[in-house]
């Protein structure tokens, strides 16, 4: 297994790649037509694609750090063959964003809110 390198990233344009070698990288002519193929890109190994930041709001440093601390290049490619996407792979081992964490903090306030309201009705009731 190999383990991802944070030197190896590279992200430009909301896209996050990884350009680092692992078991499961494929070359330029396992993956496309070898005459349509640039001369320099034979013999290289196509870059991993890791996630896509539409509109460049997510962290993309911390998804590096994570994805380097918590999973292996091959286990990445494994799930993301599959057919799950970049968010829900990164969730699987715990990562939550900024927004995600608003959004959850702000469910369990308003559930306390709700629950303290029936509490409250409930006592009035039983008076």
């Amino acid at each position: 297994m190999t383990s991802f390198d944070k030197e190896l990233f590279n992200y430009h344009g909301g896209y996050l790649t990884y350009t680092g070698k692992h078991t499961l990288s494929k070359n330029f002519e396992e993956v496309y037509n070898i005459e349509n193929l640039h001369p320099s890109n034979v013999g290289r190994h196509v870059d991993t694609f890791i996630a896509r930041f539409k509109y460049n709001q997510r962290p993309w440093k911390k998804w590096v750090n994570f994805i380097c601390k918590n999973f292996t290049c091959e286990e990445w490619v494994t799930l993301a063959e599959t057919g799950m996407c970049p968010t829900d792979i990164i969730e699987s081992k715990g990562y939550f964003d900024d927004t995600t964490v608003r959004c959850l903090r702000g469910r369990v306030k308003s559930q306390k809110q709700i629950i303290a309201e029936l509490q409250r009705r409930l006592e009035e009731a039983t008076k």
